[in-house]
């Protein structure tokens, strides 16, 4: 491998954070790739976004793994970038006892394994990978933001009955071959989530997710309005809902349209009316 300086640009794949409250609102708020204009007041931006100020080490070219005898230790790194190398699985993470933020995109990972050997992350990008499993996050009781999209993930239920990430907030397994959201049950605190161009059908599981204010489930394969009309009372906070470019029914979208604008009037949602995308509020 070669260490190279700390870079100065923001590492790709960094999401906008949200609008604090008392702060006013700019025109959009990025997230996926999709600007929604809305304000998220309850959502501790200074929480998340503050360790991406910290020094970070990069390290390229380096062949399928990090090895015990390849990476000296490195007690105060708290950002490790490994983008664009052909690692093809975790490990030695224990070497950075202090690691907080993880970036491992367009490699060649096929799973989480390892990744538990970090107990004190919180932030981790998996983007672009062969990912087909989120097994091995069991353990990761500090994680609060995961990107994985653009992998293989074909279900989110990797994890046991009594396995838990209390403190995760933002997660984007966009772009993946899920068929629905079980296993959803394992964040709790869940606030922001994309699984757009998806194969989900099913919205079980986000029932769970009752702090949630942020879904985008765009790109899907929903065809009956009764899981998300469901939503209005399994997710009273919920502020933005796009459901564009999903296989709906006109008499269903007049549903959702009725009974969202009825219980939940300040939700932004998102429909497909026809060949266009519609936004009712």
């Amino acid at each position: 491998f070669v260490p190279e300086d700390p870079p100065v640009a923001t590492p790709r794949n960094v999401v906008a954070p949200p609008v604090p409250e008392g702060v006013a609102a700019s025109p959009a708020t990025k997230f996926g790739g999709v600007y929604a204009p809305i304000e998220l007041p309850s959502f501790p931006p200074s929480e998340l976004w503050a360790l991406y100020q910290l020094p970070e080490v990069r390290y390229t070219k380096i062949c399928s793994t990090l090895t015990n005898t390849d990476v000296p230790a490195k007690p105060a790194v708290t950002t490790l970038i490994l983008n664009h190398n052909d690692i093809t699985h975790i490990s030695s993470l224990q070497k950075f006892p202090a690691l907080t933020r993880l970036h491992i995109a367009d490699c060649m990972l096929t799973s989480l394994q390892g990744i538990c050997t970090a107990p004190g992350l919180r932030f981790a990008t998996f983007d672009h990978n062969s990912i087909s499993s989120l097994s091995g996050l069991a353990g990761l009781q500090y994680l609060q933001t995961l990107t994985i999209s653009h992998n293989t993930l074909k279900s989110l239920n990797s994890f046991g009955p009594d396995q838990k990430l209390p403190m995760m907030l933002l997660l984007d397994v966009s772009t993946n071959c899920l068929q629905s959201l079980e296993g959803l049950e394992a964040c709790p605190m869940l606030r922001w989530l994309n699984c757009s161009h998806n194969r989900i059908s099913s919205l079980t599981g986000l029932d769970q997710c009752r702090c949630v204010v942020y879904v985008d489930l765009s790109n899907n394969e929903l065809q009956t309005a009764d899981d998300i009309i469901a939503l209005t009372s399994a997710c009273p906070e919920l502020l933005y809902l796009n459901l564009a470019f999903n296989p709906l029914p006109k008499a269903e979208q007049t549903r959702i349209r009725n009974t969202f604008h009825q219980a939940l009037p300040k939700c932004q949602l998102i429909l497909r009316n026809e060949s266009k995308s519609c936004v009712i509020l």
